[in-house]
């Protein structure tokens, strides 16, 4: 099965493309806040896929927290 990558903003909003048929999917992070960070997904063509969720531009550190940047 292929595994995706999906990266969220600040807002929570992702896009997810289909790899069979590139059909593109907008969703709220937060709907799947509960589960890990991989959800399956089933594209209207039928191609199943796995999406990695991720924050965009990966974590803050400890020190841009601190400081707000």
């Amino acid at each position: 099965m292929r595994i995706q990558k999906a990266y969220f903003n600040d807002k929570y909003e992702a896009s997810v493309v289909c790899g069979n048929c590139l059909k593109k999917q907008a969703i709220n992070a937060l709907q799947f806040k509960k589960h890990a960070n991989r959800i399956i997904a089933k594209c209207s063509c039928g191609s199943i896929f796995l999406v990695s969720l991720r924050r965009a531009g990966g974590a803050p550190t400890r020190m841009a927290s601190v400081l707000g940047s």
